[in-house]
């Protein structure tokens, strides 16, 4: 997705998140926006409502090209060794009937399994 202030994001069901500098933003939560039913834009005076529309394929490409910190030269050609950031990306919770939720036994469970097998394969 992307944002009228070319913020690139993704929909997951009705929430959006957009990226910003290795973070989300997720906007909406004032109390006049959950009023209105929809997200303001308050860079512009007067605020006005944002809009989301898909990203095309030619605007972004079929992929994006983040930086290789270990050869700047290199960018789009990342290694899960060119920095600590790297996390194994984890297997569909739902889908093996594990309860959703990031407080949950079942979420801390898989979470820690996956950093001590991501540490392991890593090294």
């Amino acid at each position: 997705m992307v944002n009228d202030i070319a913020e690139l994001g993704v929909k997951i069901g009705n929430q959006f998140f957009w990226l910003y500098k290795g973070h989300s933003l997720v906007y909406g939560g004032e109390p006049d926006e959950v009023a209105r039913g929809v997200v303001l834009n308050t860079d512009t005076e007067p605020p006005t409502v944002m809009h989301w529309r898909p990203v095309f394929k030619l605007e972004f490409g079929e992929c994006c090209h983040p930086i290789n910190y270990k050869d700047f030269s290199k960018i789009g050609t990342v290694s899960p060794t060119d920095s600590e950031e790297w996390k194994p990306v984890p297997a569909d919770i739902l889908a093996k009937g594990g309860d959703q939720g990031e407080g949950s036994e079942d979420y801390q469970k898989e979470n820690d399994d996956l950093t001590r097998l991501g540490r392991s394969v890593g090294k």
